[in-house]
C-alpha cells in the first residue's frame, strides 16, 4: 500500500510532469494543469461512499441522482449506505442496480438539499476501440486512504494496456479510489477504477470500461421511475475541526495517565460493549504499541542494536493530529463455551478424578492433564444492527458510521476483551456518534439485534461512561470554541 507521504509525491510530481499548464486570471496567477482544470469542471459530482463495511468513491451519471460506483464499494452496505458531496452534505442512499459480474453499482440519492452538484459527461463511445488508447492520459479521481483528509484528490497517469474487461493505468490509485472516475483529457469518464495491483513497488490500476455500464444505466433509469424516492434529509458528519490530541496534550501533559478501557466497557449476556474516545482510543493503540516495543527492544538489548522513538508511530505528532471527533461504540459478541466443549471437559474432570470413561480401558481410569483442558468458545448469538435509544425507546441522535465488521485479534487488543480461541467466524458492530447525544440528562439504552434473534437484546448504557465521554471532550468543546472566535475575530 502506498503511504500518503508517496501518495501525495506522486501526485504532484505526475500532474507536472504529465500535464500541459494553463494559467487562469485573478489578482495572483496561478499555473494550472490540464488535468485540474478537468478536475474543477467535475469535482462537484464525484462523491465518497460510505457502507458498514468502509468506503469508496462514486460519481454522478445524472441529474435525477443516480450514482456509479464499484459493485464490491457497497457489498457490505446493507442498512447503512451513504454517499457525501461535502462537508455536512451526506444523504442516504439506495442501491438500483448491482452488476456483480462487471463490479458495477448504480445509487440513488435525494439531491434536494445538496449545494452545487453536476453529471459528470460520459464518454460515447460503443467500443473499446473507440473508448481509449495505449499512451492516453487520464485523470483518477476518488477518496482514497481516508475518507475525510484526502477526499476527493485527483492523480494523473497513462493508459497502459487495454482488454475487453479493463482499462490498465498508472494513475496513483489506493483503497477508498473503488468507484472513482477515470477521465480521459477530453474531460469525459472512460472507466471506473476498480483495483490496484502492487509488485517490486510498480502500481498498476485497473478501471472497468464506462462501456460495460450502459445497460446498468438503461435499467436503472428505467427503474427509478417505479421506486419511491430516497428521503432528502441531511445526515450527520464527522467534525469538521479534527480532534487535535497535540495541542491538548500540550495544555494537559497528564491526561492519558491513569486511564483504564475496563472504565469504558460494560457488557451482557451474550454481548460485551467497548467505548472509545478519541483520547481513550489513542491511549488503546499507544499502549498496544508500546507491548509490541516492548518486546523488541528486549530483543534489541539482548543483540546489540538500538531502538529509536522514531520507530513509535504514537509518538509522531502527525498520527494523531487529525483524530475524528466522535465516539465509538463497538459492540462484541461474547464468545461461550460450546457445548461439545462443556461435555469434553467435564470428562476430564471425571477422567481425572478417577472415574472411568466410557469406551476406556476396563480397570485403567483415563487420567486427563489440566492442560487438556479445551478453551474454544463459540458466538451464541451474533451482531445484526444497534439503536442508542432513551428509556422511553426514543432514538437518540442518528449514527454517523454504522455497520458490522469481522472480530480479529486486532479488535481484541483496542477493546482489552481477551479470547483465547473462537470456532467460527463472527462480526461486531461499529457504530460512531456525535459526542453531544450522550450530554442528556435520559437513562440510554442500546438495542442489539442479533443474527436469528426475534426481538432486541436491552443493554443499558452505563452513566459513568457517559460521564467519562464527556468529560474527554470538554477540552475539545473548549478548543473549539477558541478556534471559532480566533477566526471571528480575524474577519
Amino acid at each position: 500500500m502506498i503511504g500518503a507521504k508517496k501518495y501525495l509525491s506522486v501526485l504532484l510530481v505526475g500532474a507536472v510532469a504529465l500535464c500541459q499548464t494553463f494559467v487562469l486570471p485573478g489578482a495572483f496567477a496561478k499555473e494550472v494543469t490540464k488535468a485540474g482544470q478537468i478536475f474543477q469542471s467535475v469535482k462537484n459530482g464525484v462523491v465518497t461512499v460510505f457502507t458498514a463495511g468502509g468506503h469508496g468513491s462514486g460519481f454522478m451519471i445524472d441529474d435525477s441522482g443516480l450514482i456509479l460506483t464499484n459493485s464490491h464499494v457497497v457489498r457490505d452496505g446493507a442498512g447503512h449506505l451513504r454517499v457525501k458531496f461535502g462537508q455536512n452534505e451526506v444523504l442516504e442512499a439506495v442501491v438500483v442496480v448491482n452488476d456483480r459480474e462487471h463490479d458495477i453499482a448504480i445509487l440513488w440519492s435525494n439531491l434536494e438539499k445538496v449545494g452545487e452538484h453536476d453529471a459528470l459527461p460520459l464518454s460515447a463511445a460503443a467500443n473499446m476501440d473507440d473508448l481509449t488508447s495505449i499512451g492516453e492520459q487520464v485523470v483518477a479521481i476518488g477518496s482514497p486512504i481516508d475518507r475525510t483528509s484526502l477526499e476527493r484528490a485527483m492523480t494523473v497517469g497513462v493508459v497502459g494496456k487495454i482488454d475487453k474487461n479493463v482499462i490498465y493505468h498508472d494513475a496513483s490509485v489506493n483503497p477508498g479510489n473503488s468507484g472513482g472516475p477515470l477521465l480521459s483529457y477530453e474531460g469525459q469518464v472512460i472507466g471506473i477504477n476498480t483495483f490496484i495491483t502492487e509488485t517490486t513497488g510498480q502500481a498498476i490500476a485497473g478501471a472497468v470500461p464506462i462501456v460495460l455500464a450502459a445497460k446498468d444505466i438503461k435499467e436503472a433509469k428505467e427503474k427509478i421511475g417505479k421506486m419511491e424516492i430516497p428521503s432528502p434529509e441531511l445526515l450527520p458528519d464527522v467534525p469538521e475541526v479534527p480532534f487535535r490530541m497535540t495541542e491538548l496534550l500540550k495544555e494537559n501533559p497528564d491526561w492519558l495517565k491513569d486511564r483504564k478501557q475496563s472504565d469504558y466497557n460494560f457488557q451482557s449476556e451474550y454481548f460485551s460493549v467497548c467505548v472509545l474516545t478519541p483520547p481513550q482510543g489513542f491511549y488503546q493503540l499507544a499502549k498496544m504499541e508500546d507491548e509490541q516495543m516492548s518486546r523488541r527492544e528486549k530483543r534489541a538489548k539482548k543483540n546489540g542494536f538500538e531502538v529509536s522513538d522514531d520507530e513509535y508511530s504514537y509518538k509522531n505528532n502527525k498520527y494523531y493530529e487529525s483524530e475524528k471527533a466522535v465516539v465509538s461504540v463497538l459492540v462484541v459478541p461474547r464468545p461461550k463455551m460450546s457445548t461439545g466443549t462443556k461435555v469434553f471437559n467435564a470428562v476430564s474432570v471425571l477422567s481425572s478424578a478417577g472415574v472411568l470413561v466410557a469406551g476406556a480401558a476396563v480397570g485403567l481410569p483415563f487420567m486427563v492433564s489440566p492442560m487438556m483442558f479445551s478453551k474454544k468458545r463459540e458466538v451464541k448469538k451474533d451482531f445484526l444492527q444497534m439503536t442508542l435509544v432513551s428509556d422511553d425507546n426514543q432514538p437518540v441522535g442518528i449514527p454517523i458510521e454504522s455497520g458490522r465488521v469481522p472480530f480479529n485479534r486486532e479488535t481484541m487488543s483496542i477493546t482489552g476483551y481477551k479470547y483465547k480461541e473462537l470456532v467460527d467466524k463472527s462480526y461486531i458492530g461499529v457504530y460512531t456518534f456525535d459526542p453531544h447525544d450522550f450530554e442528556t440528562d435520559k437513562n440510554l439504552q442500546l438495542l442489539v439485534n442479533a443474527e436469528g434473534k426475534e426481538g432486541k437484546i436491552a443493554i443499558p448504557f452505563p452513566e459513568k461512561v457517559k460521564k467519562l465521554i464527556i468529560d474527554d471532550f470538554k477540552p475539545y468543546w473548549a478548543y473549539v470554541a477558541k478556534t471559532n472566535a480566533q477566526g471571528k475575530a480575524q474577519m
